[in-house]
């Protein structure tokens, strides 16, 4: 999904799951667009499914909210189950506010939440973990410029406040 540029988009899960069939990014958010992922139910509906691929890429200039719900269940031998970089990867940028919500159980090659090396137009991403739990991650990597991140990887800087929860991550 993608989102037009400047639109603001609103989805509450409801306990239901969003999956990628394909195994591609569930969204790719273009400069000026945000994403804002609730979920109102009891059962927390997750987003999952992709492969080789994030979940959501964060596009300079573009938000990504998530206040509930579950990325669960991806798999990629990529960068990041959460990317703020534009396609190519090299520049980096976007917003990423995590305020309720799990981010678990996926695999990666670095970074659960990864901001790739910064070298374009705009050299900061923003993360702020302010609630919620990022636990049971996994990244694949074993050099150090391949590896690592499990958690967090971060090439600008990150705030966790709150009622934030990081922990088990490999």
């Amino acid at each position: 999904i993608i989102p037009d540029a400047n639109a603001n988009v609103n989805i509450c899960l409801h306990g239901n799951d969003i999956t990628s069939t394909a195994g591609k990014k569930i969204w790719y958010l273009n400069k000026g667009a945000t994403v804002t992922v609730t979920d109102c139910a009891d059962a927390h509906g997750s987003i999952t499914g992709c492969k080789n691929e994030p979940a959501v890429q964060v596009d300079v200039g573009a938000t990504f909210q998530m206040y509930g719900g579950k990325i669960t269940g991806v798999t990629t031998t990529g960068e990041g189950i959460i990317l703020l970089a534009k396609g190519n990867t090299t520049t980096v940028g976007g917003t990423f506010i995590m305020y309720g919500g799990e981010i678990s159980g996926n695999t990666c090659k670095r970074g659960t939440i990864m901001m790739a090396n910064a070298t374009g137009e705009n050299k900061s991403a923003v993360v702020r973990i302010l609630g919620g739990t990022i636990t049971g991650n996994h990244a694949t990597g074993t050099s150090t410029t391949t590896g690592g991140g499990a958690g967090i990887l971060a090439m600008s800087p990150v705030e966790v406040g709150g009622n934030a929860k990081i922990y088990g991550n490999t």
